[in-house]
């Protein structure tokens, strides 16, 4: 029997996780305030609802049974302590893990027992610390991305190289924050 496993909120992020999962071991449903988002997910096979987040009242209608795994993926860590606590003591789902923003938010979950990821310290590993220690791109082979192109034949990315990219795209940036 397939478990039931309900992504909440993230836009494109939300999305493109719960198409990446949807097929897979589980029956994935996706619950988001963008309509936008909602559309392309069903559109993909996703069972998809829209609802507001950070009401329960909205959320409670547009909740799928029988579900055992939640993430919360959103871009409020706000919204998504928020969305952990409501799938656990209203919902009764056990196993929840929500994105965290900000790693000062960190204790917020630990103190409801969610299990979390943490933004900053994926693109700390993934970006800084090879940088730091002197790796190339060709020592960091193992961050490649398997994709599936439209035809559905399976093709690998390879990072970009990220000297070669920030300079191109943020060493000549005009600066628009107003300061000198």
């Amino acid at each position: 029997m397939l478990e039931r496993t309900l992504i909440l909120g993230g836009g494109h992020v939300g999305r493109t996780l719960a198409e990446r999962l949807n097929g897979g071991v589980d029956d994935v449903c996706y619950i988001d305030e963008s309509e936008t988002a909602v559309q392309r997910a069903k559109h993909n096979g996703v069972s998809a609802r829209t609802a507001v987040l950070n009401d329960s009242r909205s959320l409670r209608s547009a909740w799928f049974d029988d579900v055992e795994h939640v993430f919360v993926v959103g871009r409020l860590d706000e919204t998504n302590l928020f969305l952990a606590t409501i799938a656990q003591s209203h919902f009764g789902v056990e196993r929840v893990v929500a994105l965290v923003n900000d790693p000062r938010n960190h204790s917020a979950y630990d103190d409801l027992g969610v299990k979390t990821v943490c933004a900053a310290t994926l693109v700390t590993t993934a970006f800084v610390e090879p940088v730091s220690v002197g790796t190339t791109d060709s020592d960091s082979a193992a961050v490649t991305d398997a994709d599936t192109d439209s035809r559905g034949s399976s093709r690998t990315r390879s990072p970009p190289d990220r000297g070669t990219w920030f300079t191109a795209h943020l060493a000549h940036r005009p600066n628009t924050s107003g300061g000198a």
